[in-house]
C-alpha cells in the first residue's frame, strides 16, 4: 500500500469515527419512559371459521416506578387478528394492535402473539413485538412479555418491555 492510499484510509477511518461518535452522542434515540402497558380489549368472539377478530378498547401505560405515562379510553386501542381455533380449546391468538394517545402523546403499533389456555377464566401468555413507536413510545423496540385473562367478551392483558 503506497503512502497516498494509507493517508486516504486513515482519513476515511477518522471520518467514520467522527460520524459514529456524533451519532452515539447526539443522535441516539432516547429511551421511552414506558415500561409496561395494561390493555382492555372488547370484541365479539367469532362463531365460524375463519376466526377473525376486531376489537377496540382502552389502555394505560406505566413507567418503571408505576407512574401513569399515558392512557386512553375506549377506542384509543384497536386490534385486528385471527384465531386458528375457537376457545375453549387452547389456541394461538395473533393480533395487530395500534395504540393512539388521545392527548397526542404518541402512537404504538404492536404485533402480539399469545396462547389462550383453557381455565376459568381463560389465561393467555405470549409476547408483543414493537412495529412502530412515536412520541412517548419512541425508543421502545424489540419484544415484551404478555400475560392476560379472557372473560366474557373482554381480554385484559399486561405487556412488559
Amino acid at each position: 500500500m503506497n503512502r497516498s492510499s494509507k493517508v486516504q484510509r486513515v482519513t476515511l477511518l477518522a471520518a467514520v469515527g467522527a460520524i459514529t461518535m456524533g451519532i452515539s452522542a447526539g443522535g441516539a434515540a432516547a429511551a421511552s419512559p414506558v415500561k409496561s402497558i395494561t390493555t382492555v380489549l372488547y370484541g365479539s368472539p367469532p362463531t365460524a371459521a375463519p376466526f377473525f377478530i376486531t376489537a377496540s378498547g382502552s389502555y394505560t401505560a406505566y413507567s418503571a416506578s408505576g407512574a401513569v405515562v399515558d392512557s386512553g379510553g375506549l377506542g384509543s386501542l384497536v386490534a385486528q387478528g385471527v384465531l386458528p381455533a375457537q376457545p375453549p380449546k387452547s389456541t394461538q391468538i395473533e393480533t395487530f394492535r395500534t395504540i393512539t394517545s388521545p392527548s397526542g402523546n404518541g402512537t404504538l403499533q404492536l404485533h402480539c402473539s399469545d396462547i389462550s389456555h383453557p381455565a376459568s377464566p381463560y389465561v393467555t401468555s405470549g409476547s408483543c413485538a414493537v412495529l412502530g413507536a412515536s412520541g412517548v413510545y419512541a425508543g421502545l423496540h424489540g419484544r415484551g412479555s404478555l400475560t392476560g385473562v379472557i372473560a366474557a367478551n373482554m381480554l385484559t392483558d399486561t405487556i412488559v418491555f
